[in-house]
């Protein structure tokens, strides 16, 4: 499932580090009514603990790529099969009649 630190945990694990810090900082300049490092730790915990962990999760390796890459990508090679063999050979034999 991809390279691991230690054991079972992988590099995408590390960005919950910077989730916890980012979202306890943001409670805190909320509270001390610092809205501006408030949003900007908020966008810190959407960029860095959403979105580059979803990149990391997409990665081939890891069971998100087999689950929702790899189908998308057996479907893109059955369809260019069919182009690459060209449209008598895969879909001629559905019509009663002869090209």
């Amino acid at each position: 499932m991809g390279p691991a630190l230690f054991g079972y945990f992988g590099f995408v694990h590390l960005l919950s580090f910077l989730v916890l810090y980012s979202v306890s900082a943001a409670y805190f300049e909320a509270r001390k009514g610092n809205i501006q490092k408030h949003q900007a730790h908020m966008m810190g915990v959407y960029f860095g603990g959403v979105l580059v962990a979803g990149v990391f999760a997409f990665l081939p390796g890891r069971l998100l790529h087999d689950w929702v890459i790899m189908p998308f990508i057996g479907y893109l090679k059955l369809n260019a099969s069919w182009i690459h063999k060209g449209f008598r050979n895969c879909c001629a034999h559905l019509f009663l009649f002869d090209f």
